[in-house]
């Protein structure tokens, strides 16, 4: 009899810790991450696609900006034992991005200057597996681990090309603004590890996301206009790895 009394009176307690940790979320997320631009590509009607790098004598390189973007989520989590749950979570978040790229050629005493400006919305899911391994009264401290979902569309602001010609005798500027003809967007498959804190209805995170699994980018065109069209090519990707933090509240 005493034995089955206790059995209840744990069955009790480890239920209502369940239900203490299980129920729906609405908090924020904040990421710290870098985007990679590829060199820049110029139409040329006779050489088709250029690389400004190419063209101006350069070794082609990558430039990486960084930026942070940040916004809301929404889940829901259940804890099928005191220590071990599941999370499912979206996210909408916005972020900036900006891209200064020069070019100098010696031969002609051309310095070009490329600048960009981007919107970046991001969308996207994580399912996480939760297991707390510390917990005392309203504490509990856990590790997740997880596999996300992002998509990114790099929404274009603004843009210019500017060009410096000449010497110290005779100079001349040019100048374009630019515009979007497409944006480059991104979508991207990741693993994630973090841990997690409790302190009874709020939810505090850290994560690290790693390179991506699957990562598929797509292009962007910009134009200008000094008479006739011309036309940039641009590619950026997300850096594969970043860290994120989050905060929500349980409901």
């Amino acid at each position: 009899m005493k034995r089955i009394i206790t059995l209840m009176f744990l069955s009790i307690v480890i239920t209502n810790g369940i239900e203490s940790k299980s129920g729906m979320l609405i908090g924020i997320e904040g990421n710290l991450e870098g985007s990679q631009f590829k060199p820049p590509l110029s139409w040329d009607d006779e050489e088709g696609w250029i690389d400004l790098h190419t063209r101006y004598g350069q070794s082609p390189i990558n430039d990486t900006s960084f930026s942070f973007n940040g916004g809301i989520k929404l889940g829901y989590q259940h804890y099928f034992t005191q220590s071990l749950g599941l999370r499912a979570s979206g996210y909408f978040g916005l972020g900036s991005l900006r891209q200064r790229m020069k070019f100098f050629d010696s031969e002609t005493n051309l310095y070009e200057k490329y600048d960009s400006d981007f919107l970046l919305i991001k969308t996207g899911l994580d399912l996480e597996f939760l297991w707390d391994f510390w917990e005392m009264r309203d504490h509990a401290l856990g590790l997740n681990l997880g596999v996300g979902y992002r998509y990114t569309h790099f929404g274009f602001e603004s843009g210019e090309i500017s060009a410096i010609y000449g010497n110290d005798k005779d100079s001349y500027l040019r100048y374009h603004k630019t515009h979007q003809v497409s944006s480059p967007t991104e979508h991207s498959i990741y693993p994630s590890i973090g841990l997690h804190y409790y302190y009874q209805a709020h939810q505090f995170a850290l994560n690290y996301r790693f390179g991506g699994v699957l990562h598929f980018t797509s292009e962007g065109e910009q134009s200008y206009n000094d008479g006739t069209l011309g036309l940039i090519r641009q590619s950026i990707s997300s850096t594969p790895s970043y860290f994120s933090f989050s905060y929500a509240y349980r409901f």
